[in-house]
């Protein structure tokens, strides 16, 4: 169980550097130095990425504008719109609530969206509720819908991820009663063209 649970931390924490990662470099505990990879919002932010702020009701025109402001590619292309479940339900209900009917018979009530198609982009939504873990990410992505173009933004491995346990040691002839489990892996991305990706901000998220 310690094991798995190492495994799935590092994991974490590579997909919070591919989003959050800050590029520089560090000082490990060795003295040695090691470079760090700029993440996809950074990048955004340095690069001048259009972005916006905007109530829950406004959201979908910001949403659209946004989307228009930050075509590169072919015409009706898919592109991907990352936020915290929160986010994008409360986007979704404001898409739906004027237009949703219902029956007297009816016993569930769907407010969700996995898209919206405004004819040049198609945005399909992807909930990702890491983002509203203040262990991973700072408070303001509780709110941040993200608009990536995802053929711009491509992952590099320097190095594929390793893992292993030490074998058994003993210390002054005491046989020790746990190994050490260890994962290691070189990460960054390649970020062609963050003009074509965007974000929106919204200003009063329940």
């Amino acid at each position: 169980m310690n094991k798995k649970t190492l495994y799935d931390q590092f994991r974490i924490d590579l997909s919070n550097i591919y989003w959050n990662g800050h590029q520089g470099e560090v000082t490990l505990a060795n003295g040695d130095k090691a470079k760090t990879a700029g993440g996809v919002f950074p990048i955004m932010q340095q690069n001048g990425s259009p972005n916006a702020s905007a109530t829950i009701a406004n959201a979908p025109d910001a949403l659209e504008e946004l989307a228009l402001d930050t075509e590169f590619g072919e015409y009706g292309r898919t592109r991907f719109l990352y936020g915290s479940p929160r986010a994008i339900h409360y986007v979704s209900k404001q898409y739906k609530d004027s237009l949703v009917r219902y029956t007297p018979k009816d016993k569930e009530v769907y407010t969700g969206l996995t898209a919206i198609d405004i004819g040049s982009t198609r945005m399909v939504f992807v909930p990702i509720k890491r983002f509203e873990e203040t262990s991973c990410f700072p408070s303001s992505w509780r709110s941040r819908l993200i608009l990536l173009d995802q053929k711009n933004i491509q992952p590099v491995y320097f190095m594929p991820e390793e893992m292993g346990s030490t074998l058994d040691r003993t210390n002054n002839g005491t046989l020790n009663a746990f190994k050490d489990h260890w994962m290691s892996a070189d990460f960054s991305i390649e970020f062609n063209n963050p003009l074509a990706c965007g974000w929106l901000d919204l200003t009063n998220l329940p």
